[in-house]
């Protein structure tokens, strides 16, 4: 699958220009197996669409998008934490499937992490890395970023707090705060940032240092992006 990726990336490659971003989308949906009863390491998972749990996998997907065209490059099958039916013990670890079954078990941003160190020769420096708002945590941020990727992704309006600057005077808000803090902005400053009428405006903003084995690790600078929801009018992303 790597192999076929590679030529058909190539072969799109030369219909676009060269100074298009790569982007690359991560995805994960439902396998369903409910009917399996044996299968090795199936799992109960949580279905977001049908909203009910079932048997079956968490499909994770790796793949690069221009817009159009959509290019699966690595995948893999993940279990949760509710598992119906353990691995063969006596699968060797050091073999393909013995790696695979390991894998199955690692939580997701770990399986993501190497799935794009795998496929570096395809995903260079200075590419675009998309997800979901279930993948967009700051820890993930960081070690992307340490990787000089950069990411776009939706966040979960959770108490996780950022560091906003204003006046030089430092301050922690959650993302329903920062929101308050926009709608303080003048209009006419919004209106500028405003590119297209799904954008309320926007707010630059720093992800927290942090302390990882003894070393502080400075902040992460982002931009906080507020559009209207599409979905339900009224409310806002």
């Amino acid at each position: 699958m790597h192999l076929i990726a590679c030529k058909v990336i190539v072969f799109i490659s030369t219909l676009t220009t060269d100074n298009k971003r790569k982007v690359f989308a991560v995805d994960d949906s439902i396998y369903d197996k409910n009917r399996s009863k044996k299968l090795e390491l199936l799992s109960k998972v949580y279905d977001h669409v049908a909203d009910c749990y079932l048997y079956g996998f968490r499909f994770l997907t790796l793949a690069l998008t221009d817009g159009i065209s959509l290019i699966p490059i690595d995948f893999s099958f993940l279990g949760g934490k509710n598992i119906r039916c353990s691995a063969n013990p006596n699968i060797d670890k050091r073999s393909n499937g013995g790696k695979r079954r390991f894998e199955a078990t690692l939580k997701a941003p770990d399986v993501l992490l190497s799935m794009i160190d795998g496929v570096r020769n395809i995903i260079s420096n200075g590419s675009y890395i998309v997800f979901d708002s279930w993948f967009c945590t700051p820890s993930l941020i960081r070690r992307l970023r340490e990787r000089c990727l950069h990411v776009t992704g939706r966040l979960m309006n959770n108490d996780m707090y950022y560091l906003f600057r204003r006046n030089s005077i430092d301050q922690f808000f959650t993302l329903s705060q920062l929101f308050e803090k926009l709608k303080k902005i003048p209009k006419a400053v919004r209106e500028r940032q405003q590119q297209t009428p799904d954008i309320l405006g926007s707010l630059c903003v720093a992800l927290s240092s942090v302390k990882e084995n003894g070393e502080e690790l400075p902040a992460i600078p982002v931009k906080i992006v507020f559009l209207q929801n599409r979905n339900a009018p009224g409310k806002k992303a």
